[in-house]
């Protein structure tokens, strides 16, 4: 327990000095009767919520270390940590999946084209004589 924890129950069912005039009147309102337990319920709520807090320092030793309470811009900054690398994370996913496709359809497109070429040979050189003419005629314009 703490100092003030320890001072509140103290005050609570202590009274007033020897030869003060204090210890001589009683209270008529009912003051005094609600002080004393007051304060022990004040002193039992800190105790409750130091050990509540000291159990939730024990849960995350690495948050609040040296604090009675986080600090709140350290744990904004921790979670624009942990976003950041979430992002990094699902880009490099994205990355890695797209490249994969990419391949995957050159893969397809380089098997299709050379199956076209075997099975549709006039076609294939039709194809490449217009391209020829085609450059030739540019080439041409150019000088």
């Amino acid at each position: 327990m703490t100092d003030i924890i320890e001072r509140l129950r103290g005050y609570a069912r202590d009274d007033h000095e020897r030869g003060c005039n204090g210890r001589y009147y009683d209270c008529s309102c009912g003051y005094d009767k609600k002080r004393d337990p007051l304060l022990i319920e004040a002193a039992d709520e800190i105790e409750r919520l130091r050990e509540e807090l000291d159990t939730w320092k024990s849960v995350f030793p690495d948050i609040a270390p040296d604090r009675v309470l986080p600090d709140r811009s350290l744990l904004e900054a921790e979670n624009e940590r942990l976003r950041a690398a979430l992002e990094a994370v699902d880009e490099a996913l994205n990355d890695a999946a797209q490249d994969d496709c990419e391949s995957g359809v050159k893969w397809l497109n380089e098997r299709a084209a050379e199956g076209y070429l075997k099975e549709y040979p006039h076609t294939s050189a039709a194809i490449s004589k217009v391209i020829g003419l085609t450059r030739t005629a540019l080439e041409k314009s150019r000088e």
